[in-house]
C-alpha cells in the first residue's frame, strides 16, 4: 500500500479487512508513506492513519524509517534538515500541533551521486517583484550551463504558474506547463474548432469571428468528421500547422476516438469538446527542451536539477474566508444541555472569543501541518540548485514567530545563510545563499 499518508478514512476502512485477512494468512504486507508529504487533506486524506492508526489497528507492525536522501545534493539536504526542524518547533510554540513530532525524523543523510555540493538561495523581494525574480533566476540557470529541460518552476497555484509562464515566454524562454499541454492551447486547433462551429451553426458570431475567411465549400463531399477536419486543415497556412503539429495530431486522435465510440454527429462532438475535450492534454515530448512550470501537488515524486520556487504574494495558514460546518462547544454556557447541532460558520482569529474557539484552534493546527507539508514537498524536488523567492516579513514581524511559512524562512536564512551583496540590475530586496552556485 503506497502513499498511505494520502489515504482517507473510507479507503482505510476498506483496506483494513484485506490487510487483516492477509496477515491472518501469514502473508507479508508493506505499507509505505511519509506523513510529511500528506498534502491532500482537502480530498479527505487523513495523515493520522499512517501516523498512528496503522500501528494501533494492525498486529505486529514493524516501523522502518529511511534516513538517506538519494535525490538532492548535500547543501539542499542540509537546508531541509535544518529549516523544517526550525519551522516545526516555531509553529509548535505558537500552538501545540504535533508538528515537531511529525518532523522529528526529518534529518536525512545525503547519498546523491551529484558531484556538486548543492546550492540554496533565498531571495526576499517586494510582492510585485516575485515573478520578475523567478524569470531572472531561470535565465541565470541557462548562463550556468543548465538546459531549459533541467529547470522547473514550482508554484502554489495554477494562476501563479500561468503568470510565470507568460513572463518567461515574453523573454523567449520555452515553457511546458499544465496549460500549455492542453490540446486547446494550439492556435490551429482553436481555429479548426471555430470552423467546425460555423459549420454546425452558421449564426455563431464568436466562431465566425475566429474563422474569418473560412469557406464551408471546402468540406463538400466529406463523409465523416475526420474527413471534414482534414479538409479544413488543408486550407490553413502550412507553416502554422507545422508549428502546432503536436496539438493538431492530438486533436485528430481525440476526434477519431470520439467518432469510433459515438458516431459522426458534429453537434454532439462540439458539445463533448466544450464539456470535456477542451481540457484534454497532449503528451509532453521527451526531447522537448523547455522549462517546466508545475504546481506543488503535481510535482510529487519528480525531481529537477534546478528548481525555482516563487512563494505567493499573499499567504497565510488559513484563508480569511474559511467556512465549515462546525459543532460549537456549549459546556459551561447557557446552551449547555441543548441538542447538538452543526452551524455553517466562518473560522478566523475572531473565533477565539466565540463558542467556536476550539474549532478554530483545531483547524489552525491542521493548517500548520498542511502548510509545512506542502512546502516540504516543494523544497525536496531539487537535485543541484534551489532558488526560493518570497515576500519579506511585515515590519511588525517578531523573530521566532510566523504568520506564514515565508516568515520562518526569513528568520532561518538570516541566521544560517550568507547575505549576498546587491548587484547591478538587481530587483532589490535581500538575497541569501547557502553553498556555492555551480553545475555538476
Amino acid at each position: 500500500l503506497d502513499e498511505c499518508q494520502d489515504t482517507s478514512v473510507v479507503q482505510w476502512e476498506n483496506f483494513k479487512p484485506l490487510l487483516l485477512n492477509s496477515l491472518a494468512s501469514n502473508f507479508y504486507n508493506l505499507i509505505v508513506g511519509d506523513v510529511k508529504q500528506s498534502i491532500y487533506r482537502w480530498r479527505n486524506a487523513d495523515w493520522d492513519i499512517l501516523d498512528s492508526r496503522v500501528q494501533k489497528e494492525l498486529p505486529d507492525v514493524t516501523l522502518q524509517s529511511l534516513d538517506c536522501n538519494w535525490r538532492s545534493a548535500a547543501k539542499i539536504v542540509e537546508f531541509n534538515n535544518g529549516f523544517y526542524k526550525y519551522l516545526s518547533e516555531t509553529l509548535d510554540r505558537q500552538l501545540p500541533c504535533r508538528l515537531a513530532l511529525i518532523y522529528s525524523d526529518v534529518v536525512r543523510e545525503a547519498k546523491c551521486g551529484v558531484k556538486a555540493a548543492g546550492y540554496v538561495e533565498s531571495w526576499f523581494v517586494a510582492p510585485d517583484c516575485i515573478v520578475p525574480a523567478a524569470v531572472n533566476s531561470v535565465l541565470r540557470a541557462s548562463e550556468q550551463g543548465f538546459r531549459w529541460k533541467d529547470v522547473a518552476v514550482i508554484v502554489r497555484s495554477n494562476a501563479m504558474g500561468a503568470e510565470v509562464a507568460s513572463a518567461l515566454v515574453e523573454v523567449g524562454v520555452p515553457v511546458i506547463s499544465n496549460d500549455s499541454l492542453n490540446i486547446s492551447s494550439g492556435a490551429v486547433v482553436r481555429a479548426l474548432v471555430s470552423c467546425l462551429s460555423v459549420l454546425d451553426d452558421p449564426s455563431d458570431k464568436i466562431g465566425g469571428y475566429f474563422a474569418k475567411g473560412f469557406d464551408p465549400a471546402c468540406v463538400k463531399g466529406c463523409q465523416s468528421l475526420c474527413d471534414m477536419a482534414e479538409a479544413i486543415l488543408r486550407t490553413f497556412d502550412r507553416a502554422e500547422v507545422n508549428t502546432d503539429t503536436l496539438y493538431v495530431l492530438a486533436f485528430m486522435d481525440l476526434l477519431r476516438d470520439y467518432v469510433a465510440r459515438n458516431g459522426n454527429s458534429l453537434h454532439s462532438f462540439l458539445k463533448y469538446w466544450k464539456d470535456e475535450g477542451v481540457g484534454k492534454k497532449i503528451s509532453s515530448p521527451e526531447d522537448c527542451d523547455a522549462v517546466t512550470i508545475i504546481t506543488i501537488h503535481k510535482v510529487k515524486g519528480l525531481d529537477y536539477p534546478y528548481v525555482v520556487i516563487p512563494f505567493p504574494r499573499k499567504d497565510s495558514f488559513m484563508k480569511s474566508d474559511f467556512k465549515a460546518w462546525e459543532c460549537p462547544a456549549t459546556e459551561g454556557t447557557g446552551l449547555e444541555g441543548t441538542r447538538k447541532a452543526l452551524y455553517y460558520t466562518s473560522l478566523s482569529k475572531s473565533s477565539e472569543s466565540t463558542l467556536f474557539a476550539e474549532n478554530y484552534r483545531r483547524e489552525l493546527r491542521l493548517s500548520y501541518i498542511d502548510a509545512a507539508n506542502v512546502w516540504y514537498v516543494a523544497t525536496t524536488r531539487a537535485s543541484q540548485t534551489m532558488i526560493l523567492i518570497a515576500p519579506p516579513p511585515a515590519k511588525s514581524h517578531i523573530v521566532g514567530t510566523a504568520s506564514k511559512i515565508s516568515d520562518a524562512l526569513y528568520d532561518y536564512v538570516d541566521m544560517h545563510f550568507v547575505e549576498l551583496p546587491a548587484c547591478e540590475g538587481d530587483l532589490g530586496g535581500k538575497r541569501y545563499c547557502f553553498g556555492v552556485e555551480e553545475r555538476a
